[in-house]
């Protein structure tokens, strides 16, 4: 089962008209997180690599950025 992140949870809180109006912002600010959360585990692994991260976002948060 995928977690969500609290900019996730925060998103499915808003009114969609606010979705709509501000959608190219949210996907670069969920594009920046899940950049975030990646670098976080890759720092947190002494030889990771990006596919590691990425499997990890992938299997955490359903690998996918989209509502």
């Amino acid at each position: 089962m995928s977690k969500q992140t609290a900019l996730q949870w925060f998103l499915d809180k808003l009114p969609h008209s606010i979705e709509t109006q501000f959608s190219e912002q949210i996907q670069e600010a969920l594009k920046m997180e899940r950049e975030q959360i990646e670098d976080a585990y890759y720092e947190g692994k002494e030889y990771g690599f990006k596919e590691q991260g990425e499997q990890y976002y992938n299997e955490t948060y359903g690998g996918n950025n989209e509502k």
